[in-house]
Order: structure tokens, then sequence, then C-alpha cells
């Protein structure tokens, strides 16, 4: 996997050590790295150590022993829907890149929401911390700009909120 494949992941996404073919959960990037959990560890790797992983689809006896039965095949479905704005959450903030902070979790918000959308999912939790609520009320204008989105809610003791989508 390269670099740029790396940044597409999701928290929660599974992956693979191909050394050792030992899976885990992808949790972010620290200093181009990613960072696994694997059996309660937290583990960094290189881009080019690890690939994404898909649980194997199980087949039925029936298709095994040839039967024409219908069936039901399982497939894992993707459902990390968290994205936190705390600058130390979010990888790849650059000082010298022309952002305010607060433009780069603006902008970092906004990709999440069109991933979201681009994957259908309904409902999600923006954590945007407690603070003065500068980036609370610039979250919240921003969920204007997708008509998907029709309700939130405070979450985390108004540390958070939950969307919802329709489509």
């Amino acid at each position: 996997m390269d670099f740029n494949a790396l940044k597409e992941l999701w928290i929660g996404d599974q992956v693979r050590v191909l050394a050792t073919a030992e899976t885990g959960k992808f949790e972010g990037l620290i200093k181009g790295e990613a960072k696994v959990l694997i059996k309660g560890q937290h583990l960094l790797f290189k881009p080019e150590q690890i690939e994404i992983y898909e649980e194997p689809v199980v087949e039925s006896l029936d298709k095994l022993l040839g039967l024409e039965m219908p069936i039901k095949q399982i497939k894992k479905i993707d459902v990390n829907t968290v994205l936190d704005l705390h600058l130390e959450k979010l990888p790849g903030y650059l000082s010298d890149s022309g952002l305010t902070i607060l433009d780069y979790q603006l902008k970092e918000c906004r990709n999440f929401i069109e991933k979201l959308i681009l994957k259908k999912r309904h409902s999600a939790i923006i954590i945007h911390g407690k603070g003065e609520g500068i980036l609370k009320d610039q979250v919240i204008h921003l969920l204007g700009d997708f008509p998907q989105i029709r309700q939130y809610f405070p979450k985390n003791n108004g540390g958070a909120l939950e969307i919802l989508l329709f489509y």
C-alpha cells in the first residue's frame, strides 16, 4: 500500500500485516505510519507493510456440495462513522500549508461528510470538543451545505454531534 492509499483508510478499517498475516484495526496516521490495533496492542507500520483486509465470504455447505439452493452470502460492511476533529487526531496538518487549524478541521469534516454520502451512511458522529464553541458552530453551519443531513443532535455532553442522513 502506498501513503496515498493509506490516507484514504477510515479509522476502524481492517488491515493485514504482510510479514505476519496478522489482522487489526487501523487507528490513524502518526508521522506517516499507520497506527494499528492488534490483539490489544497499538503498533506502527510503514504503508508498504500493510494491506487492506476483507473478511473472506463464507460459503454455505450446500454450495460446496453443488446443491442448487439459493444462499445468502455475508459480506463485512465498513461501519466507521466517527470523526474526531481534535487536531492531534487529524493527521496531516502542516502549519505552513496556508490553512488555519479551523479551516483544516472544516476541510476534513467536509471530506468526511462527502465520504459518508458516497457510502450512503445513515448516521455518524462528529466530535468537535467543548471548548469555546467556535468549531461546533462552524460544523453546524457546514452541515447546512448538505441536503442529505436533515437532523443533528448533541452527544457526549455537548462535545459531539450525531448527524442523520436521508437519501
